[in-house]
């Protein structure tokens, strides 16, 4: 069964019970800026509540496809970013993404992912971008 159709089926089942974010997050609050480990956790911790025979290989893979899913943002860009950050690095400016969410730029699709020299998530970081860790990441990464 793929992830996702393993994903839908259970979905019915264990949304009243899931944990919210902020469950997550608070039981867990050394992984509160990385979302795809809170999810893993989350998705864990669910099977247990509920029985369910899925596998660590399981959950992983649906997690891997939802930040898949996740990151096909190309669809949502404004109109003028391919062309101005293609300026951009057509002027040697060095241009990386920072986020707090799961997307991964490498998984975003060809277009999107050329668009990048770089990208820094705050799992990459250990820390939100409500503190300097990211941003400092980034400066040294470009």
């Amino acid at each position: 069964m793929s992830s996702r159709r393993l994903l839908l089926s259970r979905a019915p089942v264990c949304t009243p019970s899931a944990l919210s974010a902020s469950q997550a997050m608070a039981s867990h609050p050394l992984l509160s800026h990385d979302f795809t480990q809170l999810r893993i956790v989350a998705l864990r911790e669910l099977r247990a509540e509920h029985g369910d025979e899925v596998s660590d290989a399981q959950i992983d893979q649906i997690v891997h496809d939802f930040t898949t899913w996740r990151s096909d943002v190309e669809a949502h860009l404004f109109d003028d970013v391919v062309e101005s950050v293609r300026e951009l690095r057509a002027a040697g400016i060095i241009v990386g993404a920072v986020t707090d969410g799961n997307t991964d730029v490498s998984r975003a699709g060809e277009l999107v992912s050329s668009l990048f020299d770089f990208a820094i998530t705050a799992a990459d970081a250990g820390a939100s971008k409500e503190s300097a860790a990211p941003f400092l990441q980034a400066a040294a990464a470009a």
